[in-house]
This record gives structure tokens, C-alpha cells and sequence, in this order.
């Protein structure tokens, strides 16, 4: 009995030796197949120095979009699963059959493998669906999520996000191209300094397909923020208010959610913050701006680095340029669901106070075409604002004239004391 104890124990260890070796290897082995083909950056493509609009950099950028626009493949596909990615890629897609193919070869093309890319088909009606599962079957980091119908960008990256399992997030639109080495240099900065975003700045292509030197997408928080300083909370969470004369100000005209790295449990938070409510809700136009104001709200960190890592496809018939005419309705439905969120982030400070200059433009607008359930949240808003304690005296006056002195004011409305 004794010998039999004693060869089960052996038996026992060597099983438990082999499967630590057969675990070591396949890691070395993985890591030198990694090195061997991934291992050294394409200098063609990898200098970005300097941060000006250099003709011969401008060149290569170029070079890389023509590539990626042809579907070619500067690194071979590896289908080494990694169930722990670094990155995540989200690009919600939606009639996309022209242009997804080139945005899927712009993130294989990264000199970085440990990544998946999270495509959310927003219920599109070309052929968008079997492109994407030809590349799927050719790469297995890609994976697909249907939507049962039309949700809109806000809801698809939602949802891309929470099947996230990358230790950092990027959003990519289904016409736009990351550039070359930007998946590796944002996560070693944001890893080396645990931050929660790195923001980098990029280029637009115009009409004949080509990046213009002048035509270079940099963030509003370049603006105010010099390059390579972190910023943390209180200050990132006032990244969109401008104070000028004890009067608040905003500006989004450049906040996007592309053009970032996030931290995925930051991202959730973000998303928690909105509520499901929110995230449901089928915006077209500010769908950037709703999020990324949440964004800032929870995050800890933010850093911009100078580098370009993302092309900007500018499209004249995109819903954001196509609806501004046709939809008035539907873009001012978005506005006012912005200012809601807006209102709700913020109503217990004073940067709360802007929304009253934006009402003032708005207004009258709001109340001549929206109707029904969202004309009452409209009511709703301003109420609120009149018994904010933030809201100062001579503003409560002026929403209060707002409501009172249109005309078309339905006699179930409230009549608010001069």
C-alpha cells in the first residue's frame, strides 16, 4: 500500500510538472512568435517626432490609408486568442460595406496583437454583415453583436463596451482609420501612469481621399490644457466650462468619444451614470457629448499626448449633416436630451448656470415644435432650474419670462409668479 501511495504521488507530480512546462512554453513560445513577427516597429510608418504638419510625415499617413483602404494587411493575422486583450476596439456599424473593411485592416495593422474588435451592427440592410464574418472567420479577435433593430451610435457603444474584456476601451466609427503604432503608444502611457483616458489628435480625410496637412482634428482640451500634463479631478470634471465675467460658457463643438483610450471600468462607470434610461434613448447627434460629459465626470485622469493616431472620414451625408435640415424635431429632441443630462450631472454646482443661456437660445425653438412627452420634459427642465438654489435671481426671471410670455403656452402649464 505503501509503494502504490508512493507512485500515485509521483504520477501526481509529474502530471503537475508537465502542465506548468506545457503553460511556460506555449507562453515563451507565443512571446517569441510575437517577437518575431510583431516585434519591431515598420519605421515607414512608425515616426511621428514631430508634432507639425510635416509633408513627409503627411506622405506616410497617406501611404498607410491608401493600404488600408485597399484591405492590405502590413502584419500577418495571429489566431492566438488572448481572453485578456489590452485593448478593446468598438465600432458600432451601420450600412458600412464601403468602408468597415478598411477600418478592421487600420487596427490589425497596429503593431500591437493583444487587442479585440467589438463590431455592433446597428440592424444595417446592405452587405456589412458578410464582410464582417469573412473577417471573422479569417480573425478570430473580431466578434459581432447584433442589434434587433435600429439604436442608434450612443446604445451600440454602450453595449460593445459592457462585452468589453480589454483593460482599455477605444471607439472607432465605421468610416474612420486609426493610424499606425497608436494602440501601443497610448496604452504604454496610460499603463506606465495609470491613467484613466489618453487623448491623441488626428487628421481628416476630404473628397479625394487624402489627409490635408491644414486639416488636423485636435481636441478642445488642447486648447486649454498643454500637452503631456496629467490632469486630475476637481479640475478634469471642468474641462467643458469657460468663466468669463461671472457668466459660464460651454463649448462641444470637438468633444468626441473617438480620439480616446479609456480605462474599461471607467467607461462602465460613465455608462452607470447615464443609466439605462439615457443609454436606450436613440440619439443622432449628441450622442458624444452626452457620454463624454459623464466621462469626465468620473474619471480620475486624463492626459493628451502629441501624437496623431486617427483619421477622421469627413462625409457631407452623414446623419450629422444630412439631419440639420430635414429633422429639425429629432435635433432638437437630442439638445434638450443633452441638457437634461447636463442638468442632471451638474445641478448641484454652479457651472449648472449655463443652461440658462442655452435655454435662452433655444427656447422658442424647444416650445414651437417640440410636442406631447417631450415638450412636458421641456417644462420639466426649466422647473427645476426656476427652484435650483445655483440659479441665481435675475436667471429664475428670465426662465420664468421664458415660459410664461410664449405664446404657445397650454393652459395646464404652470404660471410662475413675476
Amino acid at each position: 500500500m505503501f509503494e502504490i501511495n508512493k507512485i500515485n504521488n509521483l504520477i501526481a507530480k509529474i502530471f503537475i510538472t508537465f502542465i506548468i512546462l506545457i503553460f511556460i512554453l506555449t507562453n515563451i513560445g507565443q512571446k517569441l512568435l510575437n517577437k518575431f513577427k510583431y516585434g519591431n516597429n515598420n519605421p515607414k510608418f512608425e515616426s511621428q517626432d514631430e508634432y507639425t504638419n510635416n509633408q513627409t510625415l503627411i506622405k506616410k499617413i497617406n501611404e498607410y490609408v491608401s493600404l488600408c483602404r485597399n484591405g492590405t494587411l502590413i502584419n500577418p493575422i495571429i489566431n492566438l486568442w488572448n481572453q485578456n486583450p489590452k485593448i478593446s476596439v468598438i465600432i458600432p456599424v451601420f450600412n458600412a460595406s464601403k468602408t468597415i473593411k478598411p477600418a478592421i485592416r487600420s487596427i490589425q495593422n497596429q503593431n500591437m496583437i493583444e487587442y479585440e474588435i467589438l463590431l455592433v451592427d446597428d440592424f444595417s440592410s446592405d452587405n456589412s454583415l458578410e464582410i464582417i464574418n469573412k473577417m471573422m472567420l479569417e480573425d478570430k479577435r473580431i466578434r459581432l453583436i447584433k442589434n434587433k433593430e435600429n439604436k442608434g451610435i450612443l446604445y451600440s457603444r454602450s453595449i460593445g463596451a459592457l462585452n468589453a474584456r480589454g483593460r482599455y476601451i477605444m471607439a472607432l466609427d465605421n468610416d474612420d482609420l486609426f493610424l499606425y503604432g497608436i494602440f501601443t503608444k497610448s496604452y504604454e502611457e496610460a499603463k506606465r501612469n495609470n491613467l484613466d483616458i489618453i487623448e491623441f489628435s488626428g487628421f481628416e480625410i476630404l473628397h479625394d481621399g487624402y489627409v490635408d496637412a491644414n486639416k488636423i482634428t485636435i481636441p478642445i482640451f488642447l486648447r486649454y490644457k498643454e500637452d503631456n500634463v496629467v490632469v486630475k479631478q476637481p479640475e478634469l470634471s471642468k474641462f467643458f466650462y469657460v468663466k468669463k465675467n461671472n457668466t459660464y460658457s460651454y463649448d462641444f463643438k470637438d468633444v468626441f468619444v473617438w480620439g480616446k483610450l479609456i480605462k474599461r471600468k471607467i467607461y462602465w462607470k460613465a455608462l452607470r451614470v447615464l443609466g439605462k434610461k439615457v443609454i436606450n434613448y436613440k440619439v443622432f447627434l449628441t450622442e458624444d457629448k452626452i457620454f463624454t460629459i459623464a466621462l469626465f465626470r468620473v474619471a480620475k485622469s486624463f492626459k493628451f499626448i502629441g501624437k496623431y493616431g486617427i483619421i477622421r472620414n469627413w462625409n457631407p451625408n452623414s446623419i450629422c449633416n444630412s439631419w440639420i435640415e430635414k429633422k429639425r424635431e429629432r435635433i432638437l429632441t437630442d439638445f434638450l436630451l443633452f441638457a437634461i443630462v447636463f442638468y442632471n450631472l451638474n445641478k448641484d454646482t454652479e457651472e449648472i448656470r449655463i443652461l440658462v443661456e442655452d435655454l435662452k437660445i433655444r427656447f422658442e425653438e424647444y416650445n414651437l415644435v417640440l410636442r406631447g412627452e417631450k415638450r412636458l420634459l421641456l417644462m420639466e427642465l426649466c422647473d427645476n432650474m426656476i427652484k435650483n438654489k445655483n440659479i441665481l435671481l435675475p436667471e429664475k426671471k428670465i426662465l420664468i419670462n421664458l415660459m410664461n410670455n410664449n405664446k404657445n403656452n397650454q393652459t395646464n402649464e404652470i404660471q410662475y409668479p413675476m
